[in-house]
């Protein structure tokens, strides 16, 4: 009985809604049927409407792709505007530069595909190309649209509109950027057939076209259903674009005719870069749901269930579009904490979700500036002011007529009394409200915490690199003056003992100069390739026995000669229980070379060395610390932090002018750390320097080893000068002589200058035009050559701009050689001398 009354509640239910359903039905039969015959023209005006939104639609996601699709390019570009910076140009010659840009264009082709790019840079003013062209050293650049555009932007990528380009005859568009601190530029020419999007996009009604032109209407790609020639397709798509340019074609209704003559309604949208994407429909594709009403005499009932049955379905759809829609949004919220509508006009916001403290201090709906307000409370004062600048209304309204879409930034923000980082983003759009802008706030403590370390990383790495590359420099340009000077003394000393072979008195004394400067030579030798073997781990020991007090009081007998033949004071202590040690005696001996050899030469006359050997510990395995002190120039508190780093030398006061390469303490610390020892420093400017090593040794045993070195003279080439009056500028004892020497020995007068103040002094002493040439050293003290030979070209006399300024320098890098020129010099002439080439120089420069 319950079963059967259930039923009967079921059948009066379903029978009720049938009538409903039927009264409703006659109902809206009525209306329609009145609708239908007195509003054709408002369905198609509504047709056409849905039409544009979906034109408007696909026009925007085409062009939304086509700014997606640039996004590749202006990475790549951003990426190579680091090549041709003034961080990377200033610390690589052209060659390296060459080689690592035509790496990128490489890797850049490599990319994006083959044939979709023809890279190229310029540099100072000199084409790098990928694919060189005939003529491209003679092309001038300057007056392009896309070098000057790139310049303007100053770092940001820029894109041409298409042009035909001078070189290969083809249609191309040019993406370029600038880089920092130069005007050089990096640039891709693209064809526009490869601005085509491929992917992530809506696809057209059937029979419909796209065409992309850039911001003069000129045509880069299509996809037409129109068949006619290209010629006669980009005429008709520049008159689209002028006719839409020209507003024309905004109304709702708004159509234009095809080449075939078929009615097409029109759609657009400008990117921001200003290329426009046309679609056009069919009016038959628009209309074809529509074309059943020209039958709405026959059959009006039939039409209008045809027409209810179609709104059904469509209404569901829709429905369930819009359902997917706020789906979609409703995850898209998840993701904020907060999201406003913000009305910049009237200065109001509406709460469509907010954060707990929001929510308890303001209402759903309220005033803009109490929402600033309120979240000062918890954004942090450091960053609040400008976030208010940045997100005020005035600033609002002018982002939106800019047309940015997507504005913000982070800032910390206060969390239960802890501060995390948040992403707060102003996003405008079309679809919004007159006025409105909507303002939402996610976190993004997590990723912003990695983002502040891996930026960290690569700031300290940077800065490692660059620290290392400057030392390096610095090394390099040292080692080339460094080796070049005892080299021309070896070379010039040579010949001298050559010409002299009868006089066993002046050959004694030039062979003596000689193998000092042999060994000086050999020095710096050996220091770049112990260096070298550090680097690489190669650094070996070996274990002998040896006579400790001994090897020491051997290793000090040459520079106590030293000290004493340039008065200065030098002393030897020990205290010793065991002096047979097994050890490495050589490496021991490097140490204490380098150390010696240090104070020696930072020490002025009538200062002292002193040296101690103390054992610290008696047994198997003692200690011993070595201590060498000196009263010298010493050393600041900021080079005592890099003593040890490699290629760093000190530039203070005494040291400034003393040879080395800056990898002595380096070897040094390396050997002694290899060795199981410690090595220390104390030092002060001006009051000397005290180097303690403390290396340990087995005791007893015994073993001395000597090692003697010899290097060979070669002789030099015989020269002529005559009757010529020469100033030798050089503040090298040796260097001096040998020029000297040897200018007088082919008939010229030769007048002697120690450094560039005296130079300068004894030329402006000279008469006018007595003087026939300079020979200019780079590198002396008081002022130094550069600075002597422009100071000589100052003077007010009739010969300061003519006499012939030959630079003699042991710096031979092409940076030296543009110092020189610049600085007024004639001619660059290289230690150690060629005198052929000397001698040519100076003829041609002073009339020989």
């Amino acid at each position: 009985m319950k079963e059967h009354a259930a039923e009967r509640r079921h059948r009066l239910a379903l029978l009720r809604r049938m009538l409903k359903q039927g009264r409703y039905s006659i109902a809206i039969l009525v209306i329609f049927t009145i609708l239908i015959l007195v509003s054709r023209a408002a369905i198609e005006e509504i047709i056409l409407n849905n039409a544009k939104s979906m034109g408007q639609s696909l026009a925007q996601s085409y062009s939304t792709e086509e700014e997606r699709n640039l996004i590749g390019y202006e990475l790549l570009l951003k990426l190579g505007a680091s090549y041709v910076g003034q961080d990377a140009v200033q610390y690589m010659d052209e060659e390296t530069l060459e080689l690592y840009l035509k790496r990128y264009f490489l890797d850049a082709t490599d990319i994006l595909g083959e044939g979709v790019i023809d890279p190229y840079a310029v540099v100072n003013g000199k084409i790098i190309a990928a694919n060189p062209w005939t003529g491209d050293e003679e092309y001038d650049v300057s007056d392009t649209e896309w070098y000057t555009k790139a310049i303007e932007a100053d770092g940001e990528v820029i894109f041409t509109n298409a042009y035909t380009d001078a070189i290969s005859g083809r249609a191309v568009i040019t993406a370029a950027i600038k880089g920092e601190g130069t005007d050089n530029v990096v640039a891709f020419d693209v064809s526009p057939e490869n601005f085509r999007v491929e992917t992530n996009r809506q696809e057209l009604p059937e029979n419909s076209s796209y065409f992309l032109c850039d911001s003069n209407g000129t045509l880069l790609y299509q996809e037409s259903a129109v068949e006619s020639s290209e010629e006669e397709i980009r005429d008709y798509v520049r008159g689209l674009f002028a006719d839409i340019q020209s507003g024309e074609l905004d109304n709702t209704g708004a159509h234009i005719v095809d080449l075939d003559g078929e009615k097409r309604g029109i759609y657009h949208n400008i990117a921001e870069n200003g290329w426009m994407s046309i679609v056009t429909i069919p009016y038959e594709s628009i209309l074809s749901d529509f074309g059943q009403l020209r039958f709405w005499t026959i059959g009006i009932l039939s039409i209008f269930w045809v027409l209810g049955g179609v709104m059904t379905v469509r209404s569901y759809q829709l429905n369930r579009n819009m359902e997917r829609t706020n789906e979609t949004v409703r995850v898209l919220g998840n993701s904020y904490y907060a999201i406003y509508r913000v009305n910049y006009r009237h200065g109001t916001y509406d709460m469509i979700k907010g954060s707990d403290y929001v929510r308890e201090h303001l209402a759903l709906h309220g005033s803009y500036e109490d929402l600033l307000n309120t979240m000062g409370d918890v954004i942090h004062q450091n960053i609040y002011q400008d976030f208010r600048e940045a997100f005020c209304l005035e600033h609002l309204r002018e982002l939106v007529r800019q047309r940015v879409r997507d504005f913000g930034g982070d800032f910390l923000r206060q969390f239960n009394g802890q501060y995390r980082w948040v992403n707060v983003r102003a996003l405008f759009d079309e679809s919004l409200s007159v006025d409105e802008v909507v303002l939402c706030f996610r976190e993004v403590d997590e990723e912003k915490q990695s983002e502040l370390r891996q930026m960290e990383f690569l700031e300290n790495t940077l800065q490692t690199m660059k620290e290392s590359e400057a030392s390096k420099d610095r090394f390099f340009s040292n080692m080339s003056h460094d080796m070049r000077t005892p080299l021309n003394a070896i070379l010039g000393l040579s010949r001298l003992a050559r010409e002299q072979v009868n006089d066993p008195v002046r050959t004694a004394d030039y062979l003596e100069k000689i193998n000092h400067s042999s060994q000086q030579l050999l020095e710096l030798i050996n220091d770049i390739l112990e260096m070298s073997k550090i680097e690489q781990g190669k650094l070996s020991l070996s274990e002998s026995q040896f006579d400790l007090r001994r090897y020491v009081e051997d290793c000090c007998s040459a520079f106590q000669f030293q000290a004493e033949r340039e008065n200065k004071g030098f002393e030897l202590g020990f205290r010793l229980q065991d002096q047979q040690v097994v050890g490495d005696a050589q490496r021991l001996g490097q140490v204490m070379n380098n150390l010696l050899s240090n104070a020696v030469k930072f020490t002025e006359p009538g200062g002292d060395i002193r040296v101690d050997v103390v054992q610290m510990e008696p047994g198997p395995h003692a200690k011993y610390q070595f201590t060498v002190s000196d009263s010298g120039v010493g050393m600041s508190k900021e080079f005592l932090e890099k003593l040890f780093i490699p290629y760093e030398r000190d530039t203070q006061f005494g040291a400034k002018n003393v040879s080395g390469t800056g990898l002595g303490m380096p070897i040094a610390k390396s050997i002694v750390q290899h060795m199981g020892g410690r090595i220390t420093v104390e030092s002060s400017l001006g009051k000397g320097t005290t180097f303690t090593v403390t290396l340990p040794f087995q005791t007893p045993r015994d073993e001395d080893a000597p090692e003697p070195d010899e290097k060979a003279a070669q002789p030099a080439e015989e020269y002529q000068l005559e009757e010529k009056l020469v100033l030798v500028a050089e503040d090298n004892e040796l260097n001096m002589e040998i020029t000297t020497e040897i200018l007088k020995s082919q008939g010229a007068q030769v007048l002697q200058a120690w450094n560039g103040r005296e130079a300068l002094e004894v030329f402006r002493a000279s008469e006018p035009f007595a003087i026939d040439a300079i020979l200019m050293d780079m590198q002396m003290p008081e002022m130094n050559g550069c600075e002597a030979a422009k100071a000589i070209r100052a003077l007010d006399r009739p010969d300061a701009q003519q006499v012939p300024i030959i630079a003699v320098t042991a710096n031979a890098f092409a940076e030296d050689i543009a110092a020189t020129a610049a600085a007024g010099m004639n001619a660059h002439v290289s230690k150690p001398i060629d005198f052929e080439v000397l001698k040519k120089t100076l003829r041609d420069l002073a009339g020989s």
